[in-house]
């Protein structure tokens, strides 16, 4: 049947899913590293945003 993926990649997908959900309850809201995050302003660039 076509877009239906075949049950062994949606086992997989849901494994993925319910791993990254157990990581956010084991680990919490962590915040996203500075040198990854967006730097519109002058400002944040000097504060290290966007570095990566």
């Amino acid at each position: 049947m076509r877009g239906i993926a075949p049950i062994r990649d949606n086992s997989l997908k849901g494994k993925a899913y319910f791993d990254a959900l157990a990581d956010v309850v084991d680990l919490g809201n962590l915040a996203i590293p500075l040198h990854i995050r967006n730097a519109p302003t002058q400002l944040m660039r000097e504060l290290g945003y966007g570095q990566g």
